[in-house]
């Protein structure tokens, strides 16, 4: 993966442009726990793109304004092949199919202050995506795919103290369909439209701390659900609601050091809609549990030591399977870690890691008559890396 980013200008006034190309290639082996059939998976994808990004900040009508205006591109160059195998030696292919996927975006938003105390946002985006699949299998069913999305928001934050925010946002998206799962079965099926509204407020303490809460919910137009070795299935409208409490505070904070610790807690209840029999929607914690720290040190006359270690915990899960059979996954820990180390010529070294030192079986659970198939998670990630900011 190649990333390259350029910016100039002050935040509030900054053109900022983005270039990445990256190529994955995996293969996955895993046994159906419902026919007991063995299955490799094999992708190759290479993704390139840019975005860019202006922002003015000044004077409008006597009120404070700022208008941001972007665009994004992207394509994605896709191989999928699956088959069945016996000890990893491949028997018949199921899935062999190529497909090309382009993405066009361009957005807008502006914000004003017609008075101190209150902050108006507004904004839209636009999508275009094309999907172009080549299924070597069944040529016949090789679908060509594509749609238009807009995605309005809006919000407004009411600042009745200096220490106070009250806010309120709503907000769309959308899904592309999958194109080898999905668009090969249903060549007909669109963008899935997802619609989300928030309230809250943001309390900034003493000593650089703030605390935000914040309330929200989520309906989503399709909720896909695909039982293991089976097809996507449409289980029609869901709502996803749930609350934030988001805290942080600084004990160091200077030019040359800081240390912050930070928390959070957010429950969630997330139901189908309009469907009769079971209404939990599957693989969503019904809470999560965040904490961790993050620091930064100037060492070395010019140069950054940085990282950030948290834990998360996850809540239990529902398992539903398409005749309405119900179970529920265990809750389970994830500690991740980040650290970097900037030099002051640009130069930057960096590690990743995640654990699983819990159940690294209930991530991802799925059920099919009864039965319960995992995707176990690895006990530990690791990753390194470089990069290089040019002066």
């Amino acid at each position: 993966m190649v990333v390259l980013n350029w910016v100039t200008g002050q935040p509030d006034n900054d053109l900022a442009i983005n270039a990445h190309v990256n190529h994955e290639e995996a293969t996955r082996y895993s046994t159906s726990y419902v026919s007991g059939q063995q299955t490799a998976i094999h992708d190759r994808r290479e993704v390139t793109g840019a975005n860019g990004r202006k922002v003015w900040t000044g004077d409008l009508a006597g009120m404070q304004s700022q208008l941001m205006m972007g665009a994004d591109l992207r394509a994605d160059f896709v191989s999928s092949n699956k088959a069945n195998t016996t000890n990893r030696r491949q028997g018949s292919v199921t899935i062999n199919a190529d497909f090309t996927q382009t993405d066009a975006a361009a957005y807008v938003q502006v914000q004003v202050k017609p008075v101190s105390w209150l902050k108006l946002t507004g904004g839209t985006r636009y999508d275009r995506y094309d999907i172009d699949v080549t299924n070597k299998l069944t040529p016949s069913a090789s679908p060509v795919a594509g749609g238009e999305v807009f995605s309005p928001k809006v919000g407004a934050t009411v600042t009745p103290i200096d220490a106070l925010d009250l806010f309120v946002n709503y907000g769309e998206g959308f899904r592309t369909p999958n194109a080898v799962d999905e668009l090969i079965s249903n060549p007909f099926i669109g963008a899935q439209k997802i619609y989300s509204r928030e309230a809250g407020m943001l309390l900034r303490l003493p000593a650089s701390s703030t605390l935000r809460i914040a309330g929200w919910t989520t309906k989503q137009d399709s909720e896909i659900f695909q039982p293991p070795g089976g097809a996507f299935t449409n289980l029609g409208k869901s709502e996803r609601k749930g609350v934030d409490f988001e805290g942080r505070t600084y004990v160091v904070k200077d030019a040359d050091q800081s240390v912050a610790l930070f928390a959070s807690y957010s429950p969630v209840n997330a139901k189908l809609l309009n469907r009769p029999g079971y209404k939990d929607i599957s693989n969503v914690p019904v809470y999560s549990i965040t904490a961790g720290l993050e620091a930064s040190q100037k060492v070395n006359d010019g140069d950054t030591l940085s990282g950030t270690v948290y834990w998360q915990y996850y809540g239990h899960q529902a398992i539903v399977d398409s005749n309405g059979w119900q179970t529920y996954a265990k809750s389970y820990p994830v500690i991740e870690a980040k650290v970097n180390y900037g030099f002051r010529g640009g130069l930057g070294l960096f590690a990743e890691a995640i654990a699983y030192p819990g159940d690294r079986y209930a991530e991802i659970a799925t059920a099919s008559s009864g039965v319960i198939a995992t995707s176990p998670q690895a006990a530990f990630t690791g990753l390194v890396g470089v990069s290089y900011k040019f002066q």
